[in-house]
């Protein structure tokens, strides 16, 4: 089955000539028209024969493979093709006005034709007399398997004026019954009321509850294979068992990561299950549904419904606030698989959109203003979004997400499990898992992340608890939770019960039964134990109650944050007195108050020992302790980029950090001994860096020394010792140091700071950040005492240093701040060739070791420190296919130890699953630590 190159091209050839024809002012619509679809052709259509070529080769001519195994494939093969001829049969939303025309007489002429096997003749195209001078909206959410949502954007359209931007209601056709073949999407009726641009939030609002007609869907058939996992995803609803009142829908209620639902792509959370193969499953009982999944057999075709996204209006005043919020996708740096759109990816807490309340992560910015961000380069976004006023309007599309309540959920899959539901806010559009991608911050200087990743909450919707996931409103009602108790009880602390305010939660054991249940949260209010009444109770009373359960125990609860935040105010004062009594009374308190930067992470929720409500932090983040004469606990409050205070709350001292830490280390280092009481370095001295070097010289990750590489990056060493850039010797690092704060003072500095990266990929950052900001940023010019080659020039390639006792005499009198020995040559960095690029108002990269930044700031010079911590040995190896697993291993040691030497260095610690997206949070911390004011390390003790 011979496929020639040619045939494509006569096939586009046939509609360039029809096209040339087109020259009467009437056909310039027609025109249009068939221009676009001979853009879209050249894009898919040789592509898609060169497929067809592949499968009947690799498939149908297989003999190795069964009749089996090539009626699956050939199912798959339809289902793909099915799918990417979708937008054929896409209904057009008119864009208002001059902005475009309707389809619908197309897309119903190309959907007729279809009867040979779902493929649209040539001869039908060009007899299409209405094709859209725009592909349908249906084409760019086809990609994702499903039609366009109503009130979509077109993903070509012009943003020349306000009319095309976001037309009225009315200037949308009714459209209906255009259907798409057996795996593509379909359109059951008209668009509804929300489906315009012109819709508000508040209208849009997918959180409000409401009925839903056909018209608010969207279908599509799947096709699945067992496999020996099962097919991985999780349903609830039914006739007995229904999600919501009068909704006996068979719902998607779980999708397990690496399944065949997961691997697949298409299918969300949420998505209404109407048939099992030949099993109609619409209004039946939920068992029903389960059996007819499991008869299905290895292969399983799935149709399946899916409420449209709502696309909403909102004006965001900025103020001085700036907008508050960070973005990724666009073009070639998609978010989301298969989808060019630009998504919010975070809000910034005390920003315009945070304060505001509308926005969530995971919207879909569609326009801003009168610029339309559909198939856009990422930069472009974040350019539009920087140049807006004051008052920002934003056309915003949310993906609508179905809340299914405790108790309606029941696996579907072989490997029985708990399912739970994810909530609007959390649930990333688009992917089962969420999909990261490039972003960048364009907040104003008062928001930006000083410490990007890690943060506290993982927005993984596979391992999210329920309890940080479900909506608000519902827990606000009464709910019946079922728990179990374990060897420790419960797992909860209760409060309250003095004059009638109620009993609450106040704290939740980690990985205690009500931790594992997830159904309870600190701020419920607990009404019943087993059904005695609490609602009124004293302290004493519900401690009684709940001590007098048996195994099995039945909370009613409700969630009233709001009573029990005025109950933590209530008592905080009391508290703080009760704090500051346990320290010596003998020596009078002083209120002690100084800034530090937060070096390590801090959860309150999991502190079991704290006095009264604490203080959330990330690695990085600048704390004003407002109160620390305590020896155990200090008061402090966040301190944004702009120096605004916010929050206010105990956090653990330096004493009590370095306490724990000091007991936890001991713990370990017991284990290791009784585990392996011969091995030469204990794990106490690995995480305290206390192991010694090795004697032999050990090589980099290539294999190779790393002396000089272009001239300018080179590992350095001392005599015969290499020093990876990432390491000191024994001298050099501290004994027993355990990361906790430091001191800082905000001081207007008069250089652009130099810039160091640290960890996996620093090479690749480093170039990358000098090749695409050669104004902004710079390596310095190495000095050594190794003879000039012919080639060579004195103050570009290296600064040739006359003779070695000259360069051992500045290395001795502190003018290099990092030198080594290689092949009996001298090679090192000097406080002069930094100060050189810093004087020429550049950002001078550095790869240095971490002793060289103790250097840097003894010369005055305070870098920015960007540490990139790998998350696993798989992770290494994805960014870097040429290692084996075991240098992999080394390399994240290696890492565990430069985080544990010089963590205190670290200005902000980054973390991604793309080598992109990690670039992008370098570039975001460099951004938000370039101002001219900036908080340095001060000589204040702690």
């Amino acid at each position: 089955m011979p496929v020639r190159k040619e045939d494509a091209h006569r096939a586009l050839l046939l509609l360039e000539e029809y096209h040339g024809k087109l020259s009467r002012p009437e056909d310039q619509l027609l025109k249009n028209s068939v221009e676009q679809v001979i853009k879209i052709f050249k894009n898919s259509l040789f592509q898609a024969l060169l497929d067809i070529q592949e499968f009947y080769e690799a498939t149908l001519m297989n003999e190795s493979k069964s009749t089996q195994q090539k009626t699956r494939e050939a199912q798959q093969m339809s289902n793909k093709f099915q799918n990417q001829l979708a937008f054929y049969a896409g209904d057009k939303q008119q864009r208002g006005g001059d902005g475009g025309s309707s389809v619908t007489a197309a897309t119903s002429q190309l959907t007729s034709a279809n009867t040979n096997g779902g493929l649209i003749s040539m001869d039908d195209l060009l007899a299409s007399p209405a094709l859209s001078s725009k592909p349908s909206a249906g084409f760019h959410h086809q990609r994702n398997g499903f039609g366009g949502a109503a009130g979509e954007r077109d993903d070509h359209s012009s943003v020349n004026s306000p009319k095309n931007a976001r037309p009225s209601q009315s200037s949308i056709p009714s459209q209906s019954g255009v259907t798409a073949g057996a795996a593509g999407f379909r359109r059951t009726s008209n668009h509804s009321s929300s489906s315009s641009y012109g819709a508000t939030a508040a209208d849009a609002d997918p959180a409000s509850p409401k009925q839903t007609s056909g018209s608010d869907f969207e279908s599509q058939e799947i096709i699945l294979e067992r496999g020996t996992t099962g097919l991985g995803f999780s349903i609830a609803g039914g006739n007995d068992n229904p999600t919501t009142e009068n909704d006996p829908s068979i719902y998607v209620s779980k999708i397990v990561e690496g399944g065949a639902a997961h691997l697949d792509g298409r299918m969300r959370l949420g998505d209404i299950v109407t048939q099992i193969n030949d099993d109609q499953v619409v209004d039946v009982d939920h068992q029903i549904a389960v059996d007819a999944l499991r008869r299905a057999g290895n292969i399983v075709q799935l149709r399946l419904k899916r409420r449209k996204p709502n696309v909403f209006t909102l004006t965001i005043v900025k103020g001085n606030r700036g907008l508050g919020i960070s973005v990724g996708g666009g073009l070639h740096n998609q978010h989301i698989p298969d989808d060019n759109g630009i998504f919010i990816t975070k809000i910034v807490e005390g920003g315009a959109a945070f304060l505001d309340g509308r926005l969530r992560v995971g919207d879909k910015i569609l326009l801003v203003g009168d610029t339309e961000l559909t198939d856009c380069q990422h930069d472009f976004a974040v350019s539009v979004l920087k140049s807006t006023g004051d008052v920002v309007t934003l056309v915003v599309e949310r993906a609508a997400v179905l809340e299914i309540p405790e108790g309606a959920i029941s696996s579907a899959s072989p490997v029985s499990g708990h399912s739970f539901v994810l909530d609007h806010d959390m649930v990333s559009r688009g992917s089962p898992a969420y999909h990261r991608g490039n972003s960048f911050s364009y907040d104003s200087p008062g928001q930006r992340a000083r410490s990007v990743p890690p943060t506290r909450y993982d927005l993984d919707p596979y391992k999210a608890p329920m309890a940080a996931l479900e909506d608000e409103q519902e827990l606000k009602e009464p709910r019946s939770v079922p728990l179990v108790k374990g060897p420790g009880g419960l797992g909860f602390n209760i409060v309250g019960g003095e004059e009638g305010e109620g009993i609450f939660i106040s704290y939740i054991v980690p990985g205690g039964s009500c931790d594992l249940n997830g159904n309870l949260r600190r701020g419920d209010r607990i009404i019943s134990v087993n059904g005695i009444n609490v609602y009124h109770a004293s302290h004493e009373e519900a401690a009684e109650a709940l001590k007098g359960t048996g195994n099995n125990v039945t909370i009613v609860a409700q969630y009233r944050p709001d009573e029990y935040q005025k109950f933590e105010d209530k008592i905080q004062e009391i508290k703080e007195k009760i704090m500051s009594a346990s320290t010596n009374s003998l020596r009078p308190a002083l209120k002690r108050s100084l800034h530090v930067r937060a070096l390590f992470d801090y959860d309150p929720s999991k502190d079991s020992g704290l006095p009264s409500r604490g203080l959330a932090f990330c690695f990085g983040d600048i704390l004003h302790v407002t109160n620390a004469s305590d020896d155990e606990w200090w008061q402090a409050k966040r301190v944004s980029a702009t120096g605004v205070e916010e929050g206010l709350g105990i956090i653990p001292s330096k004493l009590r950090v370095e306490k724990k830490e000091r007991a936890r280390l001991k713990s370990v280092k017991f284990e290791a001994n009784d585990t392996n009481k011969s091995a030469s370095t204990s794990t106490l001295d690995r995480l305290t860096g206390r192991v010694k070097k090795e004697k032999d010289t050990t090589s980099t990750s290539s294999g190779k020394h790393s002396a000089t590489i272009n001239g300018k990056k080179f590992g350095f060493f001392k005599g015969n010792k290499e020093q990876s850039g990432d390491e000191t010797s024994e001298s050099e690092k501290p004994e027993d140091l355990i990361l906790s704060y430091e001191p800082v003072s905000l001081e207007r500095l008069k250089f652009v700071r130099p810039v160091i990266i640290m960890g996996p990929l620093k090479d690749r950052i480093n170039d990358d950040l000098i090749a695409e900001y050669p104004d902004r940023f710079a390596s310095c010019v190495p000095h050594t005492t190794r003879p000039r080659r012919d080639h060579e020039i004195n103050g570009r390639d290296y600064h040739f240093v006359d003779s070695r006792e000259q360069m051992e005499h500045d290395i001795q009198n502190h003018l290099f701040i990092e030198a080594g020995q290689y092949t009996d040559n001298l090679y090192g960095t000097s406080v002069a060739a930094v100060l050189a690029v810093v004087k020429d108002g550049k950002h001078c990269i550095l790869d240095v070791s971490g002793a060289a930044v103790r250097r840097l700031h003894s010369n005055n010079l305070y870098p920015i420190v960007v540490y990139v911590k790998p998350k696993s040995v798989d992770s290494i190896l994805e960014m870097n296919r040429r290692m084996t697993e075991e240098m992999a291993q080394k390399s994240l040691d290696r890492c565990a130890k430069l985080e544990k030497e010089f963590g205190h260095y670290f200005t902000a610690v980054v973390s991604g699953d793309t080598p992109e997206e990690i670039y992008s949070r370098v570039k975001e911390v460099v951004y938000s630590e370039s101002g001219e004011k900036s908080w340095i390390p001060s000589k204040e003790r702690l």
